[in-house]
């Protein structure tokens, strides 16, 4: 397979997990990289508030073209700004979770309506919370989150010894992984944000970092940091 890096399962929906997937091999990433996305995105249908004044996104997966382009928009994390901006808006990176962007937002005080366009499956509250606190915030239910059932070349590596690299991006995505896949006992995992990490408890994992920020830089400096501790814990198990 390779004389390096311990094999590596992305379980990002398939368009986000194959340019991970090439900025890995751009950094040298030499180990085998298996997409398994563990989420398939649905979109659904709704209507447009007709007198928002700006948008919450907390996936990009949410993101939708601007009713009017610059329309403000606070985004969890840089990937999710990126496609707000390149959708329209004037997209802002407001923290790695729904704690910190509800609290940019309660700081920058913006006047509402705003609303929050989301998932099915969604956490933190958000639109609530900003009511409550004085800003009126609506939501809208855009795509789903369908679960997909890991590949057999995903299972056949988690199934042998040896490391294996475990980057993931969303609590969703974590919980559907673990609910497939078993304790972890060789899992070395990155999660972008601690309340992906939370989704980890009680996995016997051999180690877990957290994301410097909730940015593809940061997990791929992540990636190649636990790359080099399973080598060093593994003593080279992992290399075929």
């Amino acid at each position: 397979m390779n004389a390096g890096h311990p094999p590596i399962i992305l379980t990002r929906p398939e368009a986000a997990a194959r340019r991970f997937a090439e900025q890995l091999q751009g950094r040298g990433y030499s180990g085998e990289i298996i997409l398994s996305p563990v989420l398939r995105m649905a979109p659904l249908p709704f209507e447009m508030p007709p007198d928002m004044r700006g948008a919450i996104f907390t996936s990009a997966n949410g993101v939708l073209p601007a009713p009017r382009p610059g329309m403000p928009a606070w985004c969890v994390g840089d990937e999710t700004s990126r496609a707000a901006r390149a959708a329209g808006w004037s997209g802002l990176s407001a923290g790695k979770d729904a704690e910190a962007l509800v609290a940019r937002i309660l700081a920058d005080c913006p006047n509402g309506p705003l609303c929050h366009f989301r998932g099915v499956h969604s956490r933190g509250r958000v639109a609530q919370r900003l009511t409550d606190a004085g800003i009126a915030t609506t939501e809208r239910i855009v795509y789903d989150q369908r679960p997909e059932v890991l590949t057999e070349r995903a299972r056949q590596v988690l199934e042998q010894p040896g490391a294996v690299i475990l980057p993931l991006f969303s609590p969703n995505s974590a919980n559907f992984f673990v609910h497939q896949a078993g304790s972890g006992a060789s899992w070395f995992v990155a999660a972008m944000s601690p309340a992906i990490a939370n989704e980890l408890e009680g996995c016997r994992m051999k180690c877990l970092v957290v994301a410097d920020a909730p940015n593809a830089q940061s997990m791929l400096d992540q990636v190649f940091f636990l790359a080099d501790a399973a080598c060093r814990i593994e003593g080279g198990a992992s290399d075929t």
